[in-house]
Parts: structure tokens; C-alpha cells; sequence
């Protein structure tokens, strides 16, 4: 058996912690994209639930007696939408909140609501499915 004199030793072992940097490396971008893309795919999400919001706020003021009087609850307070169903096609959220506006009396009241709308992905638009008042 041949004895490696100290630079082939040295060489194999600066050889060996190169390969450990690089698999480290690679590991680590690995993880940030996957961070990255996580971030993004999350803040579409929140984009489509507002979004989902905004479209059924129209649908509920369309149907109020002074549609400029209405106040709707802060989209951020609590009362949000809900993902229902999801498939390849299609995004079903149901959207529960209230609106503040006035009635034929001028007198201003507060009603709930409840609103399933559909977001179709491939035709990039949405949809009323169910829009109720809650007593």
C-alpha cells in the first residue's frame, strides 16, 4: 500500500469540502426558491380572495335601495372569505360580511350577507353563484 505524501491528502480533502460547499449551496437556493415561490403563490391567493370580495360587494350594493350610502366591513376585520372548493378549474369562495346602507326610510342599517362566487381560472373571470341576506 502506497503512503500519499501531505499535498495529495491535502488536495483530496480541499477536493472533498469544494463538493460538501457546493451541495450545501445548492441545497440552500433550492430552499429560498422554494420560500419565493411559496411568498408568490400566497399573495395570489390573498389577491383572488380580495378580489372575490370586491366582486360580491358589487353584487350586494346593485341590490340596495342607496347603493352610495352603503359602508361594507374593512376587508381585514375578521369577516373574510373562505376557499370552499378547488379543483383545476375552478376556485369556489364563500364570503360572509355586512353592509351598512340606507333603507327606503333614509334610515341607515346594518344588513348581513352571504355570497358563493366562482373565480374560472382558465377564463379568468368570476361569477355570482348565491348571494342571500342573513337575518
Amino acid at each position: 500500500m502506497e503512503k500519499k505524501s501531505f499535498s495529495e491528502h491535502s488536495t483530496l480533502v480541499k477536493r472533498i469540502l469544494i463538493g460538501i460547499w457546493i451541495i450545501i449551496s445548492v441545497v440552500f437556493i433550492i430552499i429560498i426558491l422554494a420560500v419565493i415561490s411559496s411568498d408568490d403563490k400566497k399573495n395570489v391567493a390573498e389577491q383572488k380572495r380580495l378580489m372575490s370580495e370586491v366582486k360580491c360587494n358589487s353584487a350586494v350594493r346593485s341590490k340596495l335601495k342607496a347603493p352610495s350610502s352603503a359602508d361594507f366591513a374593512d376587508p381585514f376585520d375578521g369577516v373574510a372569505s373562505v376557499i370552499k372548493v378547488q379543483d383545476d378549474n375552478s376556485v369556489i369562495y364563500d364570503f360572509i360580511s355586512y353592509v351598512d346602507a340606507k333603507n327606503d326610510f333614509g334610515v341607515k342599517l346594518r344588513k348581513k350577507f352571504k355570497c358563493r362566487i366562482q373565480y374560472n381560472i382558465g377564463a379568468e373571470n368570476w361569477s355570482i353563484i348565491e348571494l342571500n341576506w342573513i337575518e
